[in-house]
């Protein structure tokens, strides 16, 4: 009778065994899907807010001075560094595959201040797009105002 136990025990133990290892691999699954489902969502928040940048600045700049245009966007908590130069606005974000960086061109030259503070402040924010004359030539100023 005491055979007959020690059966049922490894049995039971070896069910156990085979449970435990289908959830730690359903469990590897899942995180590996919900940290590309989160980095698909940085992106997707990034390209929205260059974009709207952009479009901002593009629309000043078209507009000539004094034409200033407020707009709001969302920035992600990945958000690595916000740079602005010459014609260019990018966002570069700390993904669980490295680093990426998205970007625009736009028309006019930009000139970009309280952009730093984005990096590291998730959220929405408020930035001003302002066209300026400035030796003959227009430029935009992009300020983060909130």
């Amino acid at each position: 009778m005491s055979y007959l136990r020690a059966q049922v025990s490894v049995e039971y133990l070896s069910l156990m065994a085979v449970a435990l290892v289908i959830a730690i691999i359903m469990w590897g699954v899942v995180s590996t899907t919900a940290s590309g489902a989160n980095d698909q969502a940085a992106i997707a928040s990034s390209k929205q807010a260059v974009g709207k940048i952009r479009d901002a600045a593009d629309l000043v700049y078209t507009q000539g001075a004094p034409s200033q245009l407020s707009i709001a966007f969302v920035t992600p908590r990945e958000l690595a560094s916000v740079s602005s130069s010459s014609k260019e606005i990018s966002f570069t974000l700390n993904m669980s595959t490295g680093q990426n960086t998205y970007f625009q061109d736009t028309y006019a030259d930009l000139e970009g201040y309280g952009l730093d503070t984005l990096a590291g402040n998730p959220g929405t924010h408020t930035l001003l797009a302002t066209a300026i004359r400035r030796g003959g030539t227009t430029i935009v100023q992009l300020n983060v105002t909130g």
